[in-house]
């Protein structure tokens, strides 16, 4: 029996068995290693696809609070110029009120000949129906004009909602994207584990 000679083939096994598991231990830490480095990659994505999710959430809600003081402030321009507007009829109809009552009592004393005032005659007849007139085409200018802003403020808040839906339809297209970038990495993820198993 030789020793040298019969435990040469055993010492090759044993030597090569060892120098193989080591490989497979070096190769498994570097895979780790790859995974790990690819785990922090997706992390790193991930969060800063979540801070810009929460940043156009913000953007969003900080638009529609403005959207919403805006609609306010115009629901409130619109409620006080309804009330000029109210008592600019108010005070017509009082002057032309008043006007007929002066002219109804003029006309009785001046047909029961109690006076006639030629500069009374003429402002019954001229003055008042020309003020009547001015006052009657002014208010139609208001109502135009009022018109013509309600018309500006309804294309104004169609434009801001066709901006919203298209804001929206683009956070939706960024949360699918998101998604499909997501399950890329998983199926990476998963394609990086099968050969390792």
């Amino acid at each position: 029996f030789d020793f040298d000679y019969e435990v040469e083939p055993i010492l090759q096994v044993v030597v090569g068995k060892t120098l193989e598991q080591s490989l497979m231990e070096v190769l498994e830490e570097e895979e780790l290693a790859n995974m790990r480095a690819h785990q922090d990659e997706f992390d790193q994505i991930r969060a800063a696809e979540l801070a810009e999710a929460q940043r156009m959430e913000e953007t969003e809600r900080r638009r529609a609070e403005e959207k919403e003081r805006r609609l306010a402030q115009e629901r409130e321009r619109i409620h006080n110029e309804r009330t000029v507007a109210k008592k600019v009829a108010a005070r017509g109809f009082a002057h032309r009120y008043i006007g007929d009552v002066v002219s109804d009592v003029f006309d009785n004393l001046e047909g029961t000949g109690f006076f006639y005032d030629p500069l009374v005659k003429e402002i019954e007849d001229t003055f008042v129906p020309w003020l009547l007139d001015g006052v009657a085409s002014s208010i139609g200018g208001m109502r135009e004009a009022q018109d013509s802003l309600n018309d500006a403020v309804q294309n104004a808040l169609k434009m801001q909602n066709d901006l919203a839906k298209i804001a929206s339809d683009q956070h939706t297209a960024l949360l699918v994207s998101m998604e499909l970038r997501k399950q890329e990495v998983e199926a990476v993820a998963a394609e990086g584990e099968a050969p390792a198993s």
